[in-house]
Formats: C-alpha cells, sequence, structure tokens
C-alpha cells in the first residue's frame, strides 16, 4: 500500500526538517567535541598546539557517523526526528507503521548516497511517491502528521 498523495511530504518542509536536525547534529557534536578535547587538556593527554592536528579531523570525519545515528535513533524510536516534529512529518513504510530500527539504520546509510551530488534528495521533487533515494532503499515514505497514529487517511 502507498500513502495517498495528499499525505505525502514534498521537498521543501523535507529539507527544511533535515536543516534543523542538520544544524542540532553539528551543534551537539561541536559540544561534545569540546567538552571531551576539554577533559583531555585538563589529563595532560592532549596540549594546546595538537589540538588543532588530527583531531580536527577525527571531529570532520565522524559527523556523517554521529548525524545517521541521530536520524536512525529518532526514526526507530519516535519514527520523526525533531526537525520533522516541527514541520508535521513521519516516517512510515508503504502500510503506514513506524520504520523500525533496521529500515531506519537502512534509510539513515542511504542518507550518504542520497547526499552524493544531492541528487537522491532533488528526485523527491520529481518521484510521483515523492521518495528520495533513501526512501526507495529503506522502503519507507514520510507523510504528514500532525500527532494522529501515523497512518495516512
Amino acid at each position: 500500500m502507498t500513502p495517498v498523495p495528499s499525505a505525502l511530504a514534498g521537498v521543501v518542509s523535507r529539507g527544511a526538517a533535515f536543516t534543523i536536525d542538520a544544524v542540532v547534529a553539528l551543534v551537539a557534536a561541536t559540544l561534545g567535541y569540546e567538552v571531551a578535547l576539554a577533559a583531555l587538556r585538563v589529563l595532560g593527554i592532549v596540549s594546546m598546539s595538537s589540538a588543532t592536528d588530527g583531531t580536527v579531523l577525527g571531529y570532520l570525519l565522524s559527523l556523517p557517523i554521529l548525524f545517521a545515528a541521530y536520524c536512525a535513533g529518532f526514526w526507530a524510536l519516535l519514527g520523526r526526528t525533531p526537525g520533522m516534529m516541527v514541520f508535521g512529518l513521519r516516517v512510515v513504510t508503504g502500510e503506514g507503521d513506524p520504520p523500525g530500527p533496521a529500515r531506519s539504520v537502512v534509510r539513515a546509510l542511504g542518507y550518504w548516497v542520497s547526499a552524493v551530488a544531492l541528487a537522491g534528495f532533488a528526485w523527491i521533487a520529481i518521484d510521483r511517491h515523492r521518495q528520495g533515494f533513501h526512501d526507495k532503499l529503506a522502503g519507507t515514505y514520510v507523510v504528514y502528521d500532525w500527532g494522529g497514529d501515523g497512518r495516512p487517511a
């Protein structure tokens, strides 16, 4: 079963929700990085001058992993991320059920593929089911849901 077209979320609201989630994850990762770095400095493990070499690269490389874990965790537990909550969006399967942990991880990994040249995200605008590559890979849809049970009307 495919959700009815009027319930399917479009590229603008999904993009705005993604932006909020990216900012939240970036701020959380940055705060975590700074706290960890400060603790390592206090313990004498990292000096002030060595904090700019490999630690920054490690931070930058960890961001996509942290963002994927953030998204997958929220999708698996609540069916939506905080950014999606702001816009009344929910991730569902074709039957209208929450995606569950395994499907959420597959969808989060698909985000990386969708991010290549943004082609997987742009596909949402032209796909008749408004699915990005990550949705097709995981068998999910994003629907408008302002507090119902998540099943498309």
